[in-house]
């Protein structure tokens, strides 16, 4: 416990504390299992997000994604999420280490969503969901990071119109890129004369 703790709070901050991503991918979602089978199954995703890290270990993201979900051969559904994760670096959570200066890269995250999902043929519907995932990324530069982040997120049933089943899934793997920065608007305040 005191080990850990002390861990989370002696890794310092890395050099750009915030971040914006971008990524698409394909994945699987449990609302068309019933109405298409086979490669139509397969789903389409956009996800964009700020993090911020709180210290080399730790942070917090809040992302907007989009998955676009056939359910027969003329209609699809769009499921839209507003979602809001806790992130753990885990390479320098089991080396005690920045790890912004590192080649590869290595975050887990979990967090809550607010979910929404609707079509032209469709009516709209809403519901919560909790999900989970990793995130595999190579730096190019200090600031630039590529990544591969597959995740799953459970949403409950409401989601789906006259949903049957007690929760319904949504797997995502998505490929994309991250941009790292660090804005202090009392930096640049400074910077003007303005204080």
């Amino acid at each position: 416990g005191e080990k850990g703790s002390a861990t989370f709070n002696k890794v310092e901050r890395p050099q750009h504390k915030q971040y914006v991503s971008g990524a698409i991918g394909t994945g699987f979602n449990t609302q068309n299992f019933s109405f298409v089978s086979g490669a139509k199954r397969l789903t389409f995703a956009a996800d964009v997000n700020y993090g911020l890290w709180f210290n080399g270990i730790s942070g917090m993201r809040v992302g907007l994604s989009n998955t676009t979900i056939r359910l027969d051969n003329t209609s699809n559904k769009n499921l839209t999420s507003l979602h809001a994760d806790y992130m753990v670096n885990l390479l320098a959570l089991t080396t005690g280490e920045r790890t912004d200066d590192k080649r590869f890269q290595m975050v887990a995250f979990a967090g809550l969503a607010g979910n929404t999902c609707g079509g032209a043929d469709y009516s709209r519907t809403f519901g919560g969901g909790i999900e989970a995932g990793m995130q595999f990324g190579v730096n190019l530069t200090p600031e630039f990071e590529v990544f591969a982040e597959p995740s799953v997120q459970v949403m409950t049933s409401s989601i789906m119109d006259k949903g049957w089943r007690p929760a319904e899934a949504d797997v995502k793997l998505l490929v994309g890129t991250k941009y790292n920065f660090s804005f202090s608007p009392t930096s640049i305040m400074l910077d003007r004369g303005t204080y």
